[in-house]
């Protein structure tokens, strides 16, 4: 909560387990109590906002279930992006560049590469190799281990 205008919010827990009409004195209350403790002062005839609710849920979720895909070709030219040159290890190396959403199940990767999706990007040094398994994670190698 904050006063009106105010551009810093203290947070004030809800009396119960529940947020019902009646707790609004008792919210601004607590709410003039902390920032009186906080800022030694309070504005208890000032419009108070509520700018965000926290809410935690407990409740049963249902298992996820996961597919196994079949396995395809190795090759994984269809995600293939074109190539850049990237710093590895203190030199420029020229690495292939894939789109990790259009990789399918058996899809072997050679390093040195980059594997770009929208949350996160996986680099490949020379010495790994990435293989998508059935479930579309990428597995990552080491050569010769």
């Amino acid at each position: 909560m904050r006063y009106g205008g105010q551009g810093y919010e203290i947070e004030v827990a809800v009396p119960g387990e529940t947020l019902e009409a009646g707790h609004l004195g008792s919210i601004k209350r607590a709410f003039n109590e902390n920032h009186e403790r906080l800022y030694g002062y309070s504005q208890p005839q000032e419009e108070m906002e509520i700018v965000y609710v926290r809410v935690a849920a407990i409740g049963q979720v249902r298992k996820p279930e996961f597919y196994r895909e079949s396995l395809g070709k190795e090759d994984a030219s269809p995600a293939f992006k074109g190539t850049r040159r990237v710093f590895i290890d203190g030199e420029y190396v020229e690495t292939c560049l894939y789109d990790r959403s259009r990789l399918a199940p058996n899809n072997r990767i050679q390093g040195p590469a980059i594997i770009e999706q929208f949350d996160s990007t996986t680099l490949l040094k020379a010495k790994q190799d990435a293989r998508v398994d059935a479930y579309f994670n990428l597995i990552v190698a080491v050569k010769g281990s």
